[in-house]
């Protein structure tokens, strides 16, 4: 069964690998767009305890959709995790995202700072403490469509690992660019494709396999 999950995963590599030298002319529309949805995970929300948002690129489109939730009533807390992130600035995402929330309205004793997580894992291992440590049992994972899988891959490992009994919900964000009928037509979504799979193809092989 593992050598038949590896095989798999490595003629997604090799499928990636064309489409990163441009063999995108002979691949048709469909099945492209099957590639961008292998990514996005949809699912139906509940009222939770706290929206997480998970930091990176498009931070700002994760905290404007992170605000329509709360101002939904779907949770009455916003928690932001995100270390620094780009070299050429100092302040880490989480802190830059609650300036963003503050300026939107959102009450500052209701939002919560993570700065210091560095990767996806750090988002979603510091997500998991943060929720044992305050008690709460639901959350809603927002980030963008194209780095849904990979979190929730990871989220959901490290709660099983951690016997942790928190119920996930998750939402992306309706701002985003990424386009799943329309990646491949863009340099920067064409380059987020390829470096997601990649990403979760080491993801699995170091920690599934």
């Amino acid at each position: 069964m593992k050598r038949k999950k590896m095989v798999k995963w490595f003629i997604w590599l090799w499928i990636l690998l064309l489409l990163a030298n441009g063999a995108l002319i002979i691949i048709s529309p469909s099945f492209l767009t099957a590639v961008g949805q292998g990514l996005v995970v949809e699912d139906d929300l509940n009222d939770a305890d706290v929206i997480i948002v998970f930091g990176g690129g498009e931070g700002v489109e994760r905290v404007k959709y992170a605000v329509d939730l709360y101002e939904k009533g779907y949770a009455k807390r916003i928690m932001l995790s995100g270390g620094m992130g780009h070299a050429l600035t100092s302040v880490p995402w989480a802190v830059r995202m609650k300036e963003q929330l503050v300026t939107m309205g959102i009450p500052e004793q209701n939002v919560y700072v993570d700065d210091r997580a560095e990767s996806t894992y750090d988002n979603a291992k510091n997500a998991v403490n943060f929720m044992k440590e305050h008690g709460w049992k639901t959350g809603i994972i927002v980030t963008s469509p194209y780095h849904m899988k990979r979190s929730l891959s990871i989220l959901y490992r490290i709660t099983k690992k951690e016997r942790a009994p928190i119920k996930w919900y998750h939402s992306s964000s309706t701002y985003s660019s990424f386009m799943v009928t329309q990646w491949w037509k863009d340099r920067w979504m064409r380059k987020i494709v390829v470096e997601e799979y990649m990403k979760l193809l080491a993801y699995k092989l170091k920690y599934m396999y």
